[in-house]
C-alpha cells in the first residue's frame, strides 16, 4: 500500500521542477502537478505496486505537453489572449529562447519530447523506460532520435 503523503513529499519538488520546465510558468506546473498527484490518489490502488513513480511521471509529462500543445492551438487562433502572446510581445533574450524550445518541444512528436522532458530532468533510463513504457535497451537509440529531431527542428526556427 502506497503512502501518499510520504511518497508526495518526496516527489513533490522534483516534479514540479520537471513540469516548471516543460511549461515555464510557476502557476501552470503546480496546477499540472496537483492534477498528476489528484490522478494518482484516485488509481493508487489500481497501479502495481512500485509503479507509483512512472505512473506518476507519464501523467504529469502527458498533462505538460498537452498544456504545450493547447498553447500552441489557442496562439495561433486568439492572439493577445495568453500569456504566452504577453510574453512574445515584449520577451527578454532568455525569454526567446525558452519560447524557442517550447515551441520547438511542442512540435515533436509526443514521445520525443516527453523523453527529452525525463532526460533533462535528470531520470535515469531505467525510471525514463518504465515512465514511457518502453525497453531500457531501446531508450538509449530512441533519445538519439529525439535529440537530432530536437536540433533539426531547433535549427530550422
Amino acid at each position: 500500500m502506497l503512502d501518499f503523503d510520504a511518497f508526495f513529499l518526496v516527489h513533490y519538488h522534483r516534479l514540479l521542477r520537471l513540469v516548471m520546465n516543460m511549461v515555464g510558468a510557476q502557476q501552470e506546473a503546480e496546477d499540472i502537478v496537483q492534477e498528476a498527484f489528484l490522478r494518482l490518489h484516485s488509481h493508487q490502488d489500481s497501479i502495481d505496486e512500485g509503479k507509483h513513480k512512472a505512473w506518476l511521471y507519464r501523467v504529469a509529462v502527458n498533462l505538460g505537453h498537452n498544456a504545450l500543445l493547447q498553447r500552441k492551438r489557442h496562439h495561433r487562433w486568439k492572439e493577445n489572449a495568453s500569456v504566452l502572446d504577453e510574453m512574445v510581445s515584449s520577451p527578454t533574450p532568455s525569454d526567446e529562447k525558452a519560447l524557442g524550445v517550447r515551441e520547438v518541444l511542442s512540435e515533436l512528436p509526443a514521445r520525443q519530447a516527453q523523453l527529452l522532458f525525463l532526460y533533462t530532468a535528470g531520470l535515469s533510463y531505467e525510471e525514463m523506460a518504465e515512465t514511457l513504457e518502453v525497453k531500457t535497451a531501446s531508450l538509449s537509440q530512441l533519445l538519439l532520435r529525439a535529440k537530432k529531431a530536437f536540433k533539426n527542428h531547433y535549427g530550422t526556427s
